[in-house]
């Protein structure tokens, strides 16, 4: 009996020690760290993970297409996140146990998510999209088209309500494209003084660090503020953060 009961301690001594020490792959581990998990999904790749702070691996899944940026652990286990093949670029839902539960191919409604997404606390999701606009169009909006070449990319965001396992209902949409201005071309309807309109976009900055002229804006990232009811975007390419005050946008 005493020899069971000391074989039963050396196997949760073991067990206490190994889950309190970090396991292989962890490059730095120290007291201090925050507690909970870090989930991860590395780009175009088809996995994501969940490990805990000493490197053990909590939970993975494994999806049919490959990751598009961004991942998020919901309150029920399952995960949410962007995916891609090739042009097309879809949102899923997965169970803690790797099912399927729903997703969406974005494209057939017109719309390519790129980069971040925002789970939202009525259960919909907000999303980042591709606007692209053509040449004329540019110009119509009083943008110096001097250096451009082919069409510019603008930036969108969508609400989406998921529907059964397979669709999705745009409940709400807003595009840069309806909030720019510009002192560039007086004949155009948004011409104004730039730095008397801070609600609004310059079409013609460019950020001379970068100088993209087609991707123009390239927003990373967007989350949700429930107390407010406001969206945050960051705009890499103008090293800019815009937030929309929804109450007051249509």
């Amino acid at each position: 009996m005493q020899k069971t009961l000391l074989i039963f301690t050396i196997i949760l001594a073991s067990l206490q020690l190994s889950a309190q020490s970090p396991s292989i792959g962890l490059k730095h581990y120290e007291e201090g760290i925050q507690d909970g998990y870090v989930l991860f999904t590395p780009l175009d790749s088809r996995f994501t993970f969940l490990i805990d702070n000493c490197g053990n691996l909590v939970n993975q899944w494994e999806s049919d297409l490959k990751s598009n940026f961004s991942v998020y652990l919901l309150e029920d286990g399952s995960i949410l996140k962007p995916t891609k093949e090739g042009a097309n670029t879809y949102i899923e839902k997965r169970d803690w146990n790797d099912n399927e539960l729903w997703k969406i191919n974005l494209n057939t409604l017109g719309i390519t998510q790129h980069h971040d997404i925002e789970p939202l606390p009525n259960g919909n999701i907000l999303l980042i999209a591709n606007d692209v606009k053509a040449m004329q169009e540019a110009i119509n909006a009083g943008k110096d088209v001097t250096d451009l070449v082919g069409n510019i990319i603008a930036e969108s965001v969508y609400e989406i309500e998921p529907i059964g396992t397979g669709e999705v209902n745009i409940v709400w949409e807003w595009h840069v494209w309806d909030h720019l201005i510009q002192d560039f071309d007086s004949t155009k309807l948004n011409y104004g003084t730039v730095e008397n309109h801070p609600e609004l976009i310059d079409v013609n900055y460019i950020s001379p660090a970068l100088n993209f002229l087609v991707d123009w804006l390239h927003f990373n990232s967007i989350d949700y503020n429930p107390t407010l009811d406001e969206i945050l975007l960051s705009s890499r390419h103008n090293n800019e953060i815009y937030i929309i005050d929804t109450a007051q946008q249509v």
